[in-house]
Formats: C-alpha cells, sequence, structure tokens
C-alpha cells in the first residue's frame, strides 16, 4: 500500500483535446482561445494556470 490514506480529490481539472493541447502549449493559441474548448472544474484560478503554460516542445 503506498498510502494509508485516499489522496485528496484534485484542487481543478483542465480537459483539453489534443489538437487543443499541442496549440495552447506551443503558442498557437491564446489561453482564451483555449480555454472555449477546454472542461474546466474545480479551482478556476488554479486551472487557469494551465491554460497559461507554454512547453518547450524540441
Amino acid at each position: 500500500m503506498l498510502h494509508e490514506h485516499p489522496p485528496s480529490p484534485p484542487a481543478a481539472t483542465v480537459v483539453l483535446d489534443q489538437d487543443t493541447a499541442w496549440r495552447r502549449f506551443s503558442n498557437g493559441i491564446d489561453a482564451d482561445a483555449a480555454r472555449e474548448r477546454a472542461t474546466v472544474a474545480g479551482d478556476a484560478a488554479l486551472a487557469d494556470q494551465v491554460l497559461q503554460a507554454l512547453a518547450i516542445i524540441g
């Protein structure tokens, strides 16, 4: 057993389809456009941090 107590539920979830995730994290679309395509639940401020993220893809 890894945990004596079950983990807490996530504070926020963000679900993006593959195309939206690729475009957002490579700066192909802005956070507002990604948010319109996303399913967001929980803490909106925390979820917004995911949509602000950019990645180095190489």
